[in-house]
């Protein structure tokens, strides 16, 4: 008989393991619960409402999206507190957001008042009102403005606006997450510190906002210490990959797998599965076959994974079922639009991958 991990799951499929996945979110929450800084996960890690309800059982606050569909998507599952950490730009985007914020609370970022602007008039077409953080830039050079008393300035002007409210700023010091430990502390504490100034800056001026948000899983345990940071972004450490487990040293296990079956053996050291680039995604590097020791994932393929087999790994034969562990997490889980929740190697139920493809 071939070696079946899990009966009755056709693949390739992407399985959720829910002993390791709730291990994961209880540490995050117990890390938590002795601060004062919470948490506000990122949906795009992982794109389940599964998963955000157990976040929430956890005490989790509202919800960070990374676009504005996600956030319009969650809404539809009941969902009502949002922040979509990126700048929402564009006519028809402006519409949907002054539209999302007539019915839920929605905050996004902005660190530019021309789009200020256009988002206010938007909200005050609709008879809404949207929320809004001072994206700050702390050194990872991608959106977001210098921190310091032109950010206030900005914040200020943005915050005269009917249709607007100043909330807060966020940033996110992603430029530290690779560092080695002892230089990531301190690259993550002296970020954080211009942003809490900035922010402080901005309350002096008479702003009333009470959210200083940042940090993500290879930041989680600095930034969430750092004085006046008020939430976190996490999201990968909800169900974890290689990236950020080796590369970034963060502390949660592997709870979520790709099942694939090989397909071919078309020769002695070489094993072909059924799961290639539209089910694994490629950034980064290669997945990594779980307890299958001698099998090295050496290429993808649209439809195809070759394997490079030795020692038991020969032993392979078609029909056979090989977990993966992704690299990059957030671009596999959006390659599908359910996925299967295991415990002790029974399947439990089906989610749906309820954010897939919601990039707009």
């Amino acid at each position: 008989m071939p070696r079946e991990l899990f009966a009755g799951i056709d693949t390739p499929a992407l399985v959720i393991d829910l002993d390791a996945l709730d291990r994961n979110l209880d540490r995050m929450a117990s890390f938590l619960s002795g601060g004062s800084c919470g948490l506000r996960p990122h949906f795009k890690s992982h794109r389940i409402s599964g998963v955000t309800r157990r976040q929430h059982a956890r005490g989790a606050r509202g919800v960070t999206c990374a676009k504005l569909a996600e956030a319009e998507k969650l809404a539809s599952l009941g969902f009502d507190d949002f922040l979509i950490a990126n700048e929402v730009v564009g006519t028809l985007k402006w519409r949907r957001l002054a539209a999302l914020a007539g019915t839920n609370r929605v905050m996004v970022g902005m660190d530019n008042l021309d789009v200020a602007q256009a988002t206010a008039a938007a909200a005050r077409s609709a008879g809404s009102e949207v929320g809004f953080l001072l994206d700050l830039n702390a050194g990872m050079d991608r959106c977001g403005v210098a921190p310091g008393p032109n950010a206030v300035d900005l914040a200020c002007r943005m915050a005269e606006l009917e249709g607007l409210k100043f909330h807060g700023v966020m940033s996110y010091e992603g430029h530290a997450v690779m560092m080695e430990r002892s230089v990531k502390e301190s690259t993550c504490r002296e970020a954080m510190a211009r942003v809490v100034e900035t922010f402080e800056g901005c309350r002096s001026r008479g702003l009333g906002g009470d959210i200083v948000s940042a940090g993500g899983t290879g930041t989680w345990d600095v930034t969430g210490r750092c004085p006046g940071v008020t939430e976190l972004q996490c999201g990968t450490y909800a169900l974890m990959d290689l990236l950020f487990s080796e590369s970034a040293q963060a502390p949660f296990e592997y709870a979520c797998t790709v099942l694939a079956t090989v397909i071919s053996r078309p020769s002695s050291d070489r094993a072909v599965t059924d799961a290639g680039k539209k089910a694994i995604h490629p950034s980064f590097g290669f997945a990594r076959p779980v307890d299958l020791p001698g099998a090295t994932l050496e290429s993808l393929h649209s439809e195809h994974g070759l394997l490079k087999v030795e020692d038991e790994a020969r032993n392979l034969r078609p029909g056979d079922q090989v977990q993966f562990i992704p690299m990059y997490l957030e671009g596999t889980t959006n390659l599908f639009n359910t996925c299967y929740t295991v415990r002790n190697g029974e399947v439990v139920e089906q989610w749906a991958v309820d954010g897939q493809n919601c990039s707009r």
